[in-house]
């Protein structure tokens, strides 16, 4: 599997990317989720002003169906 890193990307594509790549492994993601543990996408977003971004119903549903959450932390400009 191949990380982005420091890479320029489309979240929502980014995702359903690894949507497509995850459908395949759903019974084990079910398995951890059910047994109490967590699977999630980390997305670290570094951003040079004030933003935003979207992710529409067809990709949150996605999302669900594999059992995964969305973590998201945003890094502002350093300033100085």
């Amino acid at each position: 599997m191949q990380l982005v890193r420091k890479a320029s990307v489309e979240l929502d594509e980014e995702l359903r990317r690894w949507c497509d790549v995850l459908s395949a492994k759903a019974r084990f993601l079910d398995e951890i989720v059910g047994g109490g543990g967590k699977a999630e996408f980390y997305v670290s977003l570094f951003t040079e002003a004030l933003g935003g971004f979207e992710l529409d119903h067809s990709l949150l549903k996605r999302i669900f169906e594999l059992s995964l959450g969305v973590s998201v932390e945003i890094y502002p400009p350093v300033v100085g």
